[in-house]
């Protein structure tokens, strides 16, 4: 085998997951736009629940986490694709935590 054909092995091997976590990140980031949009909507209808003198942001932070969690949890049980690595865990648990801290500390 050529050098030039083992690269493009690895590339090719290689750009796999980088896709996936492309497709997961625009799925992420649509979603988190959808998720931002209802809390906006309801907050101005007046209907946001009011825990403990809550605020939208922790809402929002909250169902970002929740969310990406979930699409973590998706990527995990889904044979074909890649495992989420250990820092999508710590962006979910970060953003549940900043989420959960707004909404019972204020």
């Amino acid at each position: 085998m050529f050098a030039h054909q083992k690269n493009d092995t690895n590339t090719a091997h290689r750009s796999r997951p980088l896709e996936e976590q492309r497709f997961f990140n625009i799925i992420f980031w649509s979603g988190v736009l959808v998720w931002v949009g209802v809390i906006f909507m309801v907050y101005s209808l007046g209907y946001l629940p009011e825990v403990v003198s809550s605020q939208m942001w922790g809402w929002i932070f909250l169902g970002a986490g929740i969310f990406r969690f979930t699409l973590d949890m998706f990527r995990l049980i889904s044979p074909n694709m890649s495992s989420p690595e250990t820092w999508d865990y710590l962006w979910a648990g970060m953003l549940v935590l900043i989420g959960l801290g707004s909404l019972v500390i204020c």
